[in-house]
């Protein structure tokens, strides 16, 4: 018996529109539906599966974000491909989406400390030059791939120190960690995102070579009064890790 492929990391199994998605994508991949052909009308993956509509569009955005169909007002969905992509996709239109996918990947922790933050360190963590911080080392992964997609290093303030048996015990998102282990609650996040060359420390344990492209994530986490949680930053080698944003247009924009 052939199992059905693994729900990409850019989907949560716990919703009804991933359901729908994980279903699709095992008859995409199993031949049901070949390249060309088109998937069932809203209306009627609306009826099979006892959704509503809307849950129908979220899991057909979603296999669009994965290169697997494309939808066009009028035509349909068609399917363009059969397999996944072996790279992580991110498509990011709030923060509990992305929250989501990072709570969906794997996370090793590679090292660990406290350190005095440097004149460059400081500028990006926002504090004074000689301020301690706790620093976590890690490596993300998706269950379907055997390299790791990126590594990420994060900071948190030294009040924070209990937090350290937590990462160390389940290396989980460390904002989660610290929200129910302190009671804090996330109430902004910024981000950054810029092309970098692959840091040679970094660059061996993602097995790629130093200095070759790579997307390079900042991570800003405040609480609700608009203090620092943590702070994170990270680097994925190119071909393993996509970005993806979907904006609409307001009808005052026009």
């Amino acid at each position: 018996m052939r199992l059905p492929p693994a729900l990409p990391a850019s989907i949560s199994s716990t919703t009804r529109y991933a359901r729908v998605a994980q279903a699709l994508l095992a008859e995409i991949s199993e031949g049901r539906y070949a390249v060309g052909a088109r998937l069932p009308t809203e209306a009627e993956l609306e009826a099979r599966f006892r959704v509503s509509r809307h849950t129908v569009r979220a899991a057909i955005r979603h296999l669009r974000d994965l290169g697997l169909v494309t939808a066009r007002a009028g035509i349909g969905t068609t399917v363009r491909a059969q397999n996944v992509a072996d790279k992580a996709v991110l498509s990011m239109n709030s923060v509990a989406e992305l929250l989501q996918f990072t709570r969906n990947t794997r996370l090793q922790l590679v090292d660990e400390g406290t350190l005095r933050a440097g004149a460059k360190l400081a500028v990006m963590l926002g504090c004074n030059p000689g301020d301690s911080w706790l620093e976590f080392r890690m490596l993300r992964t998706l269950v379907r791939m055997r390299e790791p997609i990126g590594a990420i290093s994060v900071w948190v303030r030294p009040e924070f120190g209990a937090i350290a048996d937590d990462v160390r015990r389940s290396p989980h998102t460390v904002i989660s960690l610290l929200e129910r282990r302190f009671g804090v609650r996330l109430g902004e996040l910024q981000q950054e995102i810029s092309p970098a060359l692959m840091p040679a420390d970094l660059a061996k344990l993602l097995k790629v070579r130093p200095r070759t492209p790579a997307l390079r994530i900042l991570r800003h986490y405040y609480d609700r009064d608009g203090h620092v949680l943590q702070v994170s930053l990270g680097h994925y080698p190119a071909g393993r890790f996509t970005y993806k944003t979907r904006m609409r247009v307001a009808a005052t924009e026009e």
